[in-house]
């Protein structure tokens, strides 16, 4: 198969060469040859044509090919942090875009590096009548000799090669106004993954792994390089992979990890730029085919198939909560790590780990009763969305009725949502859809174990959460009442008597996360990362006997073989 390239043979490739030489293409099974681009072999046309596999192009560029009813898909943001910048020589004394006013400035006119100087330029306020464009192609010698007071370049290439010579430069960063689009980006054709998405998941999974290898051994991937481009400098390509580093990964999240926001945003502003029609269907452009597990060297390629609304109208995925960067110590004990998870609405999550790894600990910090360390966030949709929990065990007062137990919350703290007739009102109503509106008087100790974790989930049900947290519930249960509860608790997620849309739900059953789920997060031991978020492609609603669907047993399967890895 064939992989081309956008540009022609140098280190900012250097995690494809490094896949090919350290063999990991090889052990995946396949046979990749790395063919340079350029203008006379742009990526989108020779891929899109069906004569070759995979092509890495700007992202914009998928954007456009989309627009024009071209069927492209990206698999992977390799640069997640844009490398063009503007910049100048120092002598020059111009640092910003609004030192540009009044001076002759080179453009690259067509691509990804006009788009995200007009999106600057509009930041800055600028007006473009304003600035002297002078369009320019690869030779510095306009900058160098005077001809123009600024320069569109990288900082992996143009940057490094006026530094080289000796030259002091000023960098005018987009992320000082607001822009960062995804640069260099893997894709193929919906054709392709189609035939064969497999064969698609075991080549991204087998590039992440070289790119992942050429961030940790930069030297030996800018090496790598040589073999494939003639006339290349090893200080220069060591350079250019040394400062690709910071831009493969500038969130500390996975190597060529996407987001549906950061797509939004570039397509939004190709629109308001002029650079594409926006009219008609908004059309998917990406399709998230891996996660990289980075601590031991291990990645895992998945296949997520996106529900049919959102492939029909990308972005409308709304995110109830997230977690991002978060990192939480007991003491001198680390428990989380760097740890990144979106909520999205109308979905159910289990998470999957070794014992003590910190799942429960996650679920606390969604719930806020625990903070990240400096640097992590959780956020919420909005100021007042509603959180549930359910615990591992049912934690009912001994003392208290199931009625008394499930009204306990709704009539406590200063500011109770609720009067007691009210809040009985509602407990009667929780107590019924979980099925125990005939024992809404017996004590715990008159109730079975499963009895009693219903009353608990009634309890949680009844304060009208959005989202519902839920801790190994089913963990103490015999093995047929556990089963039982797994399909009452998806009939009240579904059920329009609930408010519920989002579970979240920690379990140490990969029979039960399949069963339920729609995503299972991976968690690695303590401290503990999310190293995979495994799509179930199980059809909805979910019935009795689907664990006798294939489809089941591959799951299962493949659940089973990721916490083997762990």
């Amino acid at each position: 198969m064939v992989l081309r390239l956008k540009w022609i043979h140098q280190a900012q490739f250097a995690g494809f060469y490094t896949a090919v030489e350290k063999g990991f293409y090889k052990e995946a099974g396949l046979d990749v040859e790395i063919r340079p681009g350029g203008s006379d072999f742009p990526a989108v046309q020779m891929v899109a044509s069906g004569s070759e596999e995979f092509g890495v192009t700007g992202a914009d560029q998928v954007v456009i090919a989309r627009e024009k009813g071209v069927p492209v898909k990206a698999l992977s943001a390799i640069y997640r942090k844009t490398p063009f910048v503007m910049f100048t020589l120092k002598e020059s004394g111009i640092k910003t875009m609004e030192d540009l006013a009044g001076q002759k400035v080179g453009i690259k006119l067509g691509g990804n590096e006009e788009l995200t100087f007009r999106a600057m330029e509009k930041s800055a306020g600028i007006d473009p009548s304003r600035i002297e464009e002078m369009p320019v192609k690869y030779d510095l010698s306009p900058l160098l000799t005077g001809q123009v007071k600024a320069w569109p370049g990288y900082v992996i290439n143009e940057v490094l090669a006026v530094e080289e010579q000796g030259k002091e430069v000023n960098i005018i960063d987009p992320n000082d106004y607001g822009i960062n689009f995804y640069a260099d980006t893997l894709f193929t054709t919906e054709s392709v993954i189609k035939k064969d998405p497999e064969m698609v998941a075991s080549f991204v999974q087998a590039s992440m792994q070289g790119w992942d290898y050429a961030v940790k051994h930069p030297e030996e991937a800018a090496e790598f390089g040589l073999k494939y481009g003639e006339k290349l400098d090893l200080k220069h390509e060591v350079n250019m992979m040394k400062a690709s580093i910071p831009l493969l990964d500038p969130e500390k999240l996975p190597l060529g990890s996407m987001d549906e926001a950061s797509w939004e945003t570039l397509q939004k502003n190709l629109v308001e730029l002029g650079f594409v029609k926006g009219t008609g269907p908004r059309r998917i452009v990406h399709q998230r085919v891996f996660e990289i597990r980075r601590d031991p060297i291990m990645t895992t390629a998945i296949k997520e198939q996106l529900d049919s609304a959102a492939a029909q109208h990308p972005g409308t995925r709304e995110t109830m909560l997230s977690l991002r960067n978060c990192s939480l110590s007991f003491g001198n004990v680390p428990v989380l790590d760097q740890v990144s998870l979106d909520v999205y609405r109308n979905e159910f999550i289990s998470i999957l780990g070794p014992s003590g790894c910190g799942k429960s600990t996650t679920l606390r910090l969604m719930l806020r009763l625990l903070s990240p360390e400096a640097g992590g966030e959780v956020a919420y949709a909005s100021p007042d969305l509603s959180l549930g929990m359910v615990f591992q065990k049912p934690v009912l007062m001994p003392w208290l009725s199931a009625l008394q137990n499930v009204m306990l919350p709704l009539e406590l703290g200063e500011k109770k949502k609720f009067s007691k007739s009210e809040a009985r009102e509602k407990a009667e109503s929780a107590l019924r859809l979980v099925g125990l509106q005939d024992y809404l008087n017996h004590f715990p100790h008159q109730l079975s174990g499963g009895m009693q974790q219903r009353a608990a989930i009634a309890r949680a049900l009844a304060a009208d959460p959005t989202v519902l947290l839920m801790d190994e519930p089913f963990g103490a249960l015999d093995e047929l009442t556990r089963e039982k509860l797994n399909f009452e608790l998806l009939r009240l997620w579904e059920s329009p008597e609930t408010s519920l849309s989002s579970i979240v739900m920690v379990t140490h059953s990969i029979h039960e996360s399949a069963l339920l789920s729609d995503r299972v997060v991976m968690m690695s031991p303590r401290p503990a990362g999310v190293t995979d978020i495994i799509p179930v492609t199980l059809p909805s609603p979910r019935e009795a006997g689907m664990e006798e669907l294939p489809e089941f047993h591959r799951i299962v399967k493949e659940l089973r073989k990721r916490v083997k890895h762990l």
